[in-house]
């Protein structure tokens, strides 16, 4: 028993140090991120808020939409995460070197997951605050729950970090990228309920809010406004919680799955 506890320490300060590697380099970028993540933002949210109104949409659509590209900044990194990924086993195989660490090779890729969800959870914790600035008294945050918010914002970017790994795994060659896009990204982000709320959807078309509770990001959507604008018209907060959390054992499982036997073949 003491030697197995000790084992798994090692596993632990080994994880650690990988983790704090690759953060310790983004540190160097993380000032960037949040400049590029506030311009973004900004610039979506001002057109959103300032000028769909003219053109027929609600007033209250800007606090809406701003609450939603919390998970929409993260999901989207998503390409630049695969893009480096791919790149990697195309050139230096920085990947082929962790996985000779001396501990269990799904640890590297939880890593690599991990990593892409610290990054996104700083970059888009500007959100929030700048959401108030630039709306105002146009978002009201009187329902806001600080624990579920806290709760929902760490888990839906854990899921996407978790998410990339399986898209990665997809993805054989740096030729193939747009396909991570085109396939993946936009149809999952259209279709999770970033311009409209789940119960619009299922009230218009009932079969096709029922398929899309296969999208993760819906989730991810939902739970983020119901922690935010309190539960009304939203999924379940604990529902969306608890299906977040499915998908990141989901994508865990087969994301490590896929990528041992891809590199299995590539070594």
């Amino acid at each position: 028993m003491k030697l197995q506890i000790k084992k798994y320490k090692e596993y632990a300060n080994i994880f650690w140090q990988l983790l704090k590697t690759d953060l310790t380099v983004y540190t160097k970028d993380a000032f960037g991120d949040i400049i590029d993540t506030a311009i973004v933002f900004s610039s979506i949210i001002l057109i959103v808020t300032y000028v769909y109104p003219s053109l027929g949409m609600d007033k209250s659509f800007g606090a809406f939409y701003a609450i939603g590209m919390i998970a929409s900044l993260s999901f989207f990194e998503i390409y630049s995460t695969v893009s480096s990924f791919i790149s990697d086993l195309e050139g230096n195989k920085k990947i082929s070197h962790s996985l000779t660490i001396p501990m269990p090779s799904f640890l590297v890729f939880i890593e690599i997951a991990i990593y892409h969800a610290i990054r996104k959870t700083f970059a888009t914790s500007i959100i929030l605050p700048l959401s108030k600035l630039i709306l105002g008294s146009r978002i009201n945050l009187s329902q806001l729950s600080i624990v579920k918010f806290v709760l929902i914002f760490l888990t839906l970017h854990l899921a996407i970090g978790f998410l990339a790994i399986v898209m990665a795994s997809t993805i054989a060659r740096m030729s193939k990228m747009r396909q991570v896009f085109v396939r993946f990204l936009f149809p999952l982000w259209i279709f999770s309920g970033i311009e409209f709320p789940w119960h619009i959807l299922n009230n218009i078309y009932p079969r096709l809010g029922k398929l899309i509770f296969v999208n993760p990001l819906l989730y991810a959507m939902e739970g983020i406004r119901a922690a935010t604008f309190g539960q009304g018209v939203y999924l379940s907060f604990w529902l969306c919680f608890c299906m977040l959390w499915f998908f990141i054992v989901l994508f865990g499982y087969v994301g490590v799955v896929r990528f041992k036997k891809r590199l299995d073949f590539v070594g």
